[in-house]
Formats: structure tokens, sequence, C-alpha cells
């Protein structure tokens, strides 16, 4: 596991050292590769989008290895190189979900859904957010949507459920969460709410 952290921490550097070079020869943002701090100022020019792929990639990487902070951060330098890389933002989103940071997980994911509306994941995602913040009935309306788009998976399902039944609705609540569980299997998260 040290021997494979190493191995990441000098791709990330590569990656950053890279980005920074071509974002700062460019006159955009300034790539640091420091946690905290957002992605600094300015904006990228037209025809970004070849190097806001490393970032995201390297944030990808990041995220297998559980460190949110670090893949958050080269998030934000990709949506700084591109703000219109809805994947960029929904994940972002995702981040910022797994760091129970729940109001920066609801902004980056409703500029996501104001990128592409239809696109998956994302609707379910700010209900996670929504739903961390207390916002249960904003979160109903976004769960409704993923199940729509893809009801095929348990969690939307169960996240519509519990907010159902945080809002007094125990038989919608119910009918949600047995959904889940038929899709599940035997999800003890699943289980437990039911």
């Amino acid at each position: 596991p040290g021997e494979e952290r190493a191995k990441f921490l000098h791709l990330r550097g590569q990656v950053l050292a890279g980005a920074e070079s071509i974002l700062n020869t460019r006159g955009s943002a300034v790539v640091t590769g420091k946690g905290g701090g957002g992605s600094g100022a300015g904006s990228a020019p037209n025809g970004s989008n070849g190097y806001r792929q490393p970032l995201f990639e390297a944030a990808i990487r990041a995220n297998r290895n559980k460190d949110f902070a670090g893949g958050a951060e080269l998030l934000r330098q990709a949506v700084a190189a591109d703000p219109t890389y809805r994947q960029a933002w929904l994940e972002l989103g995702w981040n910022y979900n797994q760091m129970h940071d729940y109001a920066k997980a609801e902004a980056a994911l409703r500029k996501a859904i104001e990128l592409d509306p239809e696109a998956t994941h994302q609707h379910g995602d700010l209900g996670v957010a929504l739903k961390g913040q207390k916002k249960y009935v904003e979160a109903i309306p976004e769960y409704k949507k993923e199940v729509e788009l893809n009801s095929g998976l348990d969690w939307p399902h169960q996240g519509l459920g519990w907010s159902y039944y945080m809002t007094g609705q125990y038989k919608d609540a119910v009918g949600e969460l047995e959904t889940a569980a038929k899709i599940s299997g035997k999800n003890p998260g699943v289980q437990f709410d039911l």
C-alpha cells in the first residue's frame, strides 16, 4: 500500500506539473496541487478541453484511494479549466458528498444538472446532498427524477424512501424501500431502513 501511494503521489505530481505548465503558459487558473484554497483566479482559455482530462483522471485515482479532498482539488481545477465539463461537476459533487460538505455538493451538482438535465446519477447525488442538509422536501423530486432516469438502482429508491419517511409520507416511504429491497437483495442498509 505504501508503494502504491508513493506511485500515485508521483503520478499526481507529474499531472499537476504538466497542467500547471499548460495553464500558466496560457495565463489562466493556477494549479498548485495543494489541498484547499480553491482552484485559483482567472478562467481557462478556449480549447482547454485537452488538459482537463488528465486532471479528471487524476481525481478519479485519488477517489479510489479515498483521497476525496485531493480529488476535489483536482476536480475544481478541471472545472476551472472548462466550466462546461459536466462529468467533472458531477464527480466534484460526489466528492463533496463523500466529505459530508453537502452545501458545496449541492452547488456542484446543480451546475452539472444545468449543463445536462437528463444525465444519470446527478439527480440522485443532489438528493443525497439535500438529504444531508435535512432538505427532505427538496430531495424528493431529485430522487424521483433519478428513479425515472435510472430505475434499476437501489440507492435512489432508498434515498426517496428515507426522504418520504422524514416528511411523514409513510406509505410512500415503505413502497420505495420495498422497491429498493427487491433491487438490492439483502443490502443491510436497505433492510435496516425498511
